[in-house]
């Protein structure tokens, strides 16, 4: 994802993924099964393989689309008026542009799986951070967009319409659209409405991958000089946002219910009535160390650790005292490596306990059923 301003963590994202996390526990908790939570878990990675690559070949694919309404409308402003050839050149424009949403899920999805089988590492090291940025960077005033990464201060026509706001435009200034409600719920609805809720879908996923966090950093960049990597862990929001994680796991989820295990016996015994009691176990660490616990510490004792040495080995290059770079680069990257290993093993276990909490024979009767 390419986009500056969508690399920004905002409050009202968080928020929003609070929301779409506490709807879905709610749904589950309502129908009695954590089957929507699998299926969408499941799905969450395949939709979040974008990179840079599937980036430029999905503009360009749509920029071949985009050639071919645009033709449809030179030959409408250009046929005599009320002939059948303007006629006919205003039925496949229609046709054009009532294929919009349909042609840019085609095109994103195309773009991707070619990039996919021609950078397969590329994508699958793409997924964290993409996750990331829906999760906790795209809000509700960031407007959803057809084919992602497409500057939507670009009016011309072969662009159009690429983004939420080239599209809003077209039907505010059309007089005939203007204030009127089904166009303008029919416009939301068919174009936007699949990429509202892909937006909100992933970010409920967060129940599930919110251990990505670990593996979501942005200073695995071999372009960037050493210093520039360790500034990257000192400030990037990633590992502000990954620091705040750690801190959270370290006292919220571990020290606290380890240490106070006997006054929140009844409040431990609600939750496993309520969630479970592995779900509870995978939650909290109530005294029995399992390899999540450590798995989750390690990456939480790695996170800070990279903010200290990095912080030192900063002060040092400041200072023009030796600083041995080869050694630091090798032991900062070995120590994200880790620590995205651990968050990936992290998120595919809680994965796994949602999908073993499904119960699939139930689930088996109401498909059979219909």
């Amino acid at each position: 994802m390419t986009d500056d301003a969508s690399r920004h963590v905002t409050v009202l994202a968080c928020l929003e993924t609070a929301a779409a996390v506490a709807l879905t526990v709610w749904l589950a908790w309502k129908r009695g099964t954590a089957f929507h939570i699998m299926v969408s878990s499941a799905l969450a990675p395949l939709l979040l393989l974008r990179t840079q690559h599937s980036t430029r070949l999905a503009s360009h694919l749509w920029q071949q689309y985009i050639a071919l309404a645009v033709r449809a409308r030179v030959r409408f402003l250009t046929a005599p008026y009320g002939s059948k050839e303007q006629a006919r050149a205003n039925t496949v424009l229609a046709f054009y542009a009532f294929l919009v949403p349909f042609a840019a899920f085609g095109v994103r999805f195309a773009a991707v799986w070619v990039c996919v089988f021609r950078h397969p590492v590329a994508s699958v090291t793409a997924i964290p951070a993409n996750w990331f940025q829906i999760a906790f960077c795209m809000d509700s005033r960031r407007a959803p967009e057809l084919i992602p990464d497409v500057d939507s201060s670009n009016d011309d026509d072969e662009y159009l319409p690429l983004t939420f706001a080239t599209a809003w435009g077209v039907v505010r200034d059309e007089p005939k659209l203007r204030w009127k409600p089904i166009p303008l719920i029919v416009f939301i609805g068919l174009w936007y409405g699949p990429s509202i809720i892909y937006r909100w879908s992933l970010k409920s996923t967060t129940l599930v991958y919110l251990p990505l966090v670990w593996a979501a950093t942005v200073s695995r960049n071999d372009a960037l000089s050493i210093r520039q990597r360790l500034a990257g862990i000192m400030t990037s929001e990633i590992e502000r946002v990954t620091r705040w994680y750690s801190a959270y796991v370290l006292i919220v989820r571990t020290a606290i219910p380890f240490a106070f295990a006997v006054q929140l016996q009844s409040v431990i015994h609600a939750l496993n009535e309520f969630i479970g009691p592995e779900l509870v176990d995978y939650w909290l660490f109530m005294g029995n160390v399992h390899a999540w616990h450590v798995a989750r510490t390690v990456s939480a004792a790695i996170t800070f650790a990279l903010f200290f040495a990095a912080d030192s080995a900063l002060r040092r290059l400041d200072n023009n005292q030796p600083l041995n770079e080869g050694f630091v680069e090798t032991a900062v990257s070995l120590a994200l490596f880790v620590r995205s290993l651990l968050g990936v093993y992290l998120a595919a276990k809680m994965f796994h306990i949602v999908a073993s909490s499904v119960e699939w024979a139930r689930i088996s009767w109401r498909l059979t059923w219909w």
